[in-house]
């Protein structure tokens, strides 16, 4: 990776994340819904790794064949599966800086999330802890963390998924393609049409079949994300479990084409 690049874009969504700080501030002051500031937030993060994802992960097969590199790697005994595996490993720790560097926006997710599971005072007194693990012997206070927060939870799980997807089109992508050029415009299509295109349905509604509708938005982690977050698109329930079924297929569905095909150029390669 290129540090120069890594080192820009964490300041750039440093600033962003405060920016939606500042919302959180002005929600506090009534000016913003909660759920506005909910919306803005998940839909940061969600675009942020949207936009780096593919092109972290776009040339990593390409630039391999192009550089002359790709002979040397096929004359050790790393195998095809480790091959992909470690690209994609590799690039998902990106990815996570990316995240890490937003996260003051699940921190403000979280202090706006009204809840009564935790007593008042600070984390680091004792008597705080001593009150916690009390009430953490009773099954009913699992229920009401779980109850209070289950939309985090749920938001981390599709920020991963999200992540993971675009990443491995981009992977995928690039064992196909002759060019890295090339390799990344087919990585950006395909999160365009995951994030923009699958919104779709919401237009062509009386066009399209319920069923069908409700597949298209399933692969939009953006809708899904926004359903956990204020009930949006209650027209088609359960958005968030079936687009994280959705992307969990999409993320293999890539990787193991991406694993053939490397398997097939290692073959062939002169």
């Amino acid at each position: 990776g290129n540090p120069k690049f890594v080192i820009r874009t964490v300041s750039i969504i440093f600033i962003l994340s405060l920016a939606i700080m500042t919302l959180v501030a002005f929600q506090f002051g009534n000016m913003v819904s909660p759920d506005s500031v909910r919306m803005a937030a998940i839909v940061f993060q969600i675009g942020v790794i949207a936009m780096l994802a593919p092109g972290l992960s776009s040339g990593l097969i390409t630039d391999e064949i192009s550089s002359g590199t790709f002979i040397a790697l096929r004359m050790t005994p790393l195998s095809p599966f480790t091959v992909v595996m470690g690209k994609l490993q590799a690039t998902f720790f990106y990815a996570m800086i990316f995240l890490f560097s937003s996260s003051f926006v699940l921190f403000a997710i979280a202090f706006l999330e009204q809840q009564s599971v935790f007593p008042e005072g600070s984390i680091l007194a004792g008597k705080w802890w001593g009150v916690v693990l009390q009430k953490a012997r009773n099954m009913s206070w699992w229920i009401e963390v779980w109850t209070t927060y289950r939309r985090i939870v749920l938001w981390v799980l599709l920020l991963i998924l999200s992540a993971l997807v675009f990443l491995s089109s981009g992977l995928f992508a690039s064992a196909f393609c002759k060019s890295t050029g090339a390799a990344t415009a087919i990585a950006y299509m395909i999160s365009a049409f995951l994030c923009v295109v699958s919104f779709a349905p919401i237009i062509l509604k009386s066009k399209l079949p319920p069923e069908i509708s409700q597949i298209i938005l399933s692969l939009n982690p953006i809708a899904s994300a926004l359903q956990v977050t204020n009930g949006s698109f209650g027209e088609y329930p359960g958005l968030c479990i079936k687009n994280i079924f959705m992307m969990s297929g999409i993320v293999v569905f890539f990787t193991v084409s991406a694993m053939t095909r490397t398997w097939w150029i290692f073959r062939s390669q002169d």
